[in-house]
């Protein structure tokens, strides 16, 4: 019996990725830095796979086409074609007018906690060093439940069942009743 794959674009592939880049999240304690670099490349991931929800082409970049054809499953018949991603600002805009819920407010924090993730990727600062993970970790708990509703996941699946224990000691506020099927 053969094993189906999902395409690298599917929301199943990048829900895979992010649990994984969760797991390295969860190995450090939230007071360091590293646990917010990771929280910042699991929310990219779920950016991501929230916008493929829809299909894999929406993830693709609109200025070639072919990843528009890449996203659909088709080889694209270009030369050394390599398939290139949409700007994760340009997944913001797409997000919010595919992902019932997400909001303005949600894309100004992916905004603000991306920035910190370039900050910390592309220079010598260390701005995950210099910021306290209660002042993000709610609204960032917020922003994954949004997302993972559309792709039909949980906190729990991404991060694990104390999760939503620990994060109802950092904010009571933030937790948000589970839904109803």
């Amino acid at each position: 019996m053969t094993q189906k794959t999902h395409h690298e674009r599917s929301k199943e592939a990048l829900f895979a990725k992010a649990q994984l880049y969760s797991e390295s999240m969860a190995e450090n304690a939230d007071t360091e830095w590293k646990f917010g670099l990771w929280s910042a490349f699991t929310l990219e991931m779920l950016v991501r796979g929230s916008v493929a929800a829809n299909s894999p082409a929406l993830v693709g970049d609109t200025q070639d086409w072919s990843n528009i054809l890449y996203g659909l499953g088709i080889q694209p018949k270009k030369a050394k074609f390599v398939p290139k991603s949409a700007s994760i600002s340009d997944l913001f805009s797409r997000a919010e007018e595919l992902v019932p819920d997400f909001s303005r407010e949600h894309a100004s924090f992916c905004v603000s906690h991306f920035a910190r993730r370039n900050s910390e990727v592309h220079s010598g600062s260390l701005p995950f060093e210099n910021v306290g993970s209660a002042t993000w970790l709610p609204m960032f708990y917020a922003v994954c439940e949004v997302l993972l509703a559309n792709i039909g996941e949980s906190l729990e699946t991404l991060l694990g069942r104390e999760t939503r224990q620990w994060r109802a000691k950092i904010s009571p506020r933030c937790v948000t009743k589970p839904r109803n099927p």
